[in-house]
């Protein structure tokens, strides 16, 4: 009698503790296959941008294994012209500041920024750099130049696969410094005033090339970031979206 009394008030608590024991260990099952599930899929898309990124590279040009000239003498420029980048809060020292230009209009006539040929280099815009002579300006705007009607703009990669030199540009935050040294020797310091991440449709390069604070030398960076979903103006595939910030300089 005794015996039915137990079995009547159901499972015993050795059983209870059991099952508790089972649907945990189905719980961990379910939630490590979710996790491994994720993974995989992270992976897949990472695997994906690096591939879209090397055909990026093959169609522009950009050679991924170019050694890295920072700080060495091999980087050169003339005497009034940037030749060193410096941004100690995200870990750039003493980058090679390369001369760049625009490329050939496309079908509507504007005319893209360019880019360094290499993970390493960063890309100071030379309006005189330009396959349209009649586009061509009579004198570029450089840091320290004394122009506080044009910005001196800088451009570097950001990467998926690799290590480029704007990775961690999103990083950066009012009041983080930039130094530019010169061919000659002479460093012009500036402040960041604002980091801004847009939609590639978003660009406003007009604004790029405008000094943040009116009255005073500005220098802005640009880069790429975001997912490999989208195509340039020449139609070569890139990122969705970029990263423009806007530097003032600093006091003398």
């Amino acid at each position: 009698m005794a015996q039915t009394e137990k079995s009547s008030q159901g499972k015993s608590p050795r059983n209870r503790s059991r099952l508790k024991l089972v649907l945990i260990l189905i719980s961990l099952g379910a939630g490590l296959a979710a996790g491994y599930f994720l993974v995989d899929h992270l992976n897949l898309f990472n695997l994906r941008d690096i591939r879209l990124e090397r055909i990026r590279n093959e169609q522009v040009g950009i050679d991924e294994n170019a050694p890295d000239k920072s700080g060495s003498p091999d980087c050169k420029a003339a005497p009034d012209d940037p030749r060193f980048l410096t941004i100690e809060a995200i870990g750039i020292n003493q980058a090679c500041v390369v001369p760049i230009g625009v490329l050939s209009p496309d079908e509507n006539g504007s005319q893209q920024l360019d880019a360094p040929k290499n993970y390493h280099d960063v890309g100071w815009y030379n309006c005189q750099i330009n396959p349209v002579a009649s586009n061509r300006c009579s004198q570029p705007t450089r840091p320290g130049d004394g122009d506080t009607a044009i910005a001196a703009v800088l451009d570097g990669h950001s990467c998926t696969g690799n290590n480029c030199i704007f990775d961690n540009v999103t990083k950066l935050k009012n009041g983080d410094q930039i130094v530019v040294e010169r061919g000659d020797g002479k460093k012009i310091e500036y402040t960041v005033k604002e980091v801004s991440v847009v939609k590639l449709a978003d660009v406003d390069m007009a604004k790029m090339m405008r000094p943040i604070v009116s009255g005073v030398e500005g220098l802005n960076l640009i880069t790429c970031a975001g997912n490999w979903t989208a195509r340039d103006s020449q139609g070569v595939v890139t990122m969705d979206k970029r990263v423009m910030v806007f530097a003032a300089r600093n006091e003398s």
